[in-house]
Order: C-alpha cells, then structure tokens, then sequence
C-alpha cells in the first residue's frame, strides 16, 4: 500500500476503502464503467489462460491456445470494416454466407451452391457440371456473355478426344476428332429432330446437300475393281457394261441425281451411251453401250457423282 493506493502489476485500486465497498464480488457483479489494460494486457480466460484477448501495440489479438475450438454464437454474423462504412463479410443463419470487396458483395452462398458476382480467375478448374439457369443443361451462357480462349488454348471434350483450337503459326483454327470411325458433323434442330447438313469423316470428306452424296471410279474390265469411291460400299458386276452402284449409307430418297462419264480409248467417244435405272435409296445401276456396233461392254473407266439428300 502506498499513499492510500494499493498497487498490483496492470491494476490500479483507488483506494482500500473504496476497493471494499464498491469493488465486484467475487461471485460476479455489474460495472458501470470502462475496463482500460494496457499494450500486452491480456483478458484471459479459462483455467490455462486457453482465450486471450489484448493488444500488442501494433495489432489486436484474439488468441485461442487450449483444447477444442474456437466457437462464435450469432444469428447474423457480420464483419465491417473500420469506421464501420464497409461490410467485409457477412453470415445469416438459414440464409447467405457472402464476402464482400470494397463493400460490394463478390461471393455469395445459395441454396443449390454459390453465386458469383463478376468474373472468376483460378489456376484450374474441375466440374461435374456448370448451371448458371437452374436448368438440366451442363453449361449455360447468357445471351450478352462470350466464351473467350487466350492464345493457345483449347476447347477438349471427351477425355482430350475431339478439339476446338487455334493454330497459333498459321492463324487456322481447328475442329479435330482422334476416335476411330468418328465424324464431324454439322446441323441444325428443327424442334422435330437434328437435320445434319454436312458431315465429314475422318478422311475429310464431306457429305451435304451442297457436296456429293457419294461417288466412284471403277475398272469394269475382268473382275470390276473400285479404284476410289465415297459413300460406295461396294460394286456388283451384273453383266458386261452392267453395274451395280452400292452406297454405304443410304441416300434421304430416291430423287438423286447421278452424273456418269466413261473413259476409255478403245471407242470413240461420241459412240458410247450410258443411262440408269433401278434406282433406289441403297443402290442405282449404271450401264454402259457402245452404238457402233450396239453392243454392251466393260469400260476401263466408268465414273459416277452423286448429288442429293
């Protein structure tokens, strides 16, 4: 005790009598005023100090050093910022948890998972299945939205099996496809079902109303070969000058047109006839006549373009 005060390390007590009158219980009391303790005076609580609260002189510390966690009870839990004219963050029980930058809210928690307010950068990115329309379709962008690329990347789909990309050297972009037998196909969905407009297989050629449909070339001498084709499963000989055009896949209808030419130095050229028939959408037959004598015969060359549905 020193001049009517009685002093202890980070307390002051007015006086000893004042101490005993108006000083709390031990059993708890009320206090009408400020507590005030000093830089690296802690409030400590529990029975080894486990929660502190203080003050180092350069930041505020809540420390919680003992066993089990660190648990904060609110109905709506809200972080601002100093003077209070910013929320940073912000949780309501039953409802959004949401992070706010500069005051404007970034980042907010939903019921089907998070809703984010401007754009996303990341390192990588892995989804099931993105849905920003509460709809069943795996990826949804808005109208005024674009899907942009830097330089040198690419769409992959299927495990790394079909590719949109951009050749950097050249400037040319590309549709590719690595699956075996696979085609690339273009169309439309008419409500009533998809209407292809051109395919491309994977030797790069093209079947389209606008292309065509099949074609061949074959030697109708001896055993009739197929030199190259399209769309032509196979060939029957059905007699001399008398063919059997098989396509690989069938045409739409029956209305096709089909252009045939034969090659062939034997015979003059303005002696051969050449005509169609039986045709169906799986096959056509293609004969050929040479008028003088009117005779049928094998051309060496005998070609025929299809175009069509």
């Amino acid at each position: 005790m020193a001049g009517g005060k009685l002093i202890s390390t980070g307390v002051e007590f007015p006086d000893a009598t004042t101490q005993t009158t108006s000083g709390l219980p031990l059993t708890g009391g009320t206090m009408t005023g400020d507590v005030s303790l000093g830089d690296n005076v802690k409030a400590t609580f529990g029975a080894g100090d486990d929660l502190q609260i203080y003050h180092d002189g350069s930041k505020s510390i809540i420390s919680d050093n003992g066993s089990g966690n660190l648990y904060i009870y609110s109905d709506q839990f809200i972080i601002n910022n100093y003077p209070d004219t910013q929320n940073m963050a912000r949780f309501v029980s039953g409802g959004a948890a949401t992070l706010y930058h500069a005051g404007s809210a970034k980042l907010a928690t939903t019921s089907t998972g998070i809703d984010v307010t401007g754009s996303v950068t990341c390192d990588g990115f892995t989804s099931t299945g993105i849905d920003d329309n509460a709809t069943s379709t795996a990826i949804t962008i808005d109208a005024s939205e674009n899907v942009k690329l830097a330089t040198g990347s690419q769409f992959q789909f299927n495990n790394d099996t079909f590719r949109l990309r951009r050749d950097v050297s050249t400037g040319h972009y590309h549709i590719e496809s690595d699956e075996t037998g696979s085609s690339i196909i273009f169309g439309t969905d008419t409500g009533a079902g998809v209407v292809n407009h051109l395919t491309i297989d994977r030797y790069g050629r093209g079947l389209s109303q606008f292309t065509a449909k099949a074609w061949v070339n074959i030697n109708g001498t001896g055993t009739v070969a197929i030199r190259d084709s399209h769309n032509v499963s196979s060939v029957t000989d059905s007699g001399t000058g008398n063919y059997l055009v098989n396509f690989s896949n069938d045409m739409g209808n029956a209305n096709y047109s089909v252009s045939l030419a034969v090659g062939d130095v034997t015979f003059a050229m303005n002696h051969q006839s050449y005509w169609l028939n039986n045709i169906t959408t799986a096959s056509f037959r293609m004969k050929n006549l040479d008028d003088v004598p009117a005779n049928y015969y094998d051309p060496v060359v005998f070609t025929a373009i299809v175009f069509g549905d």
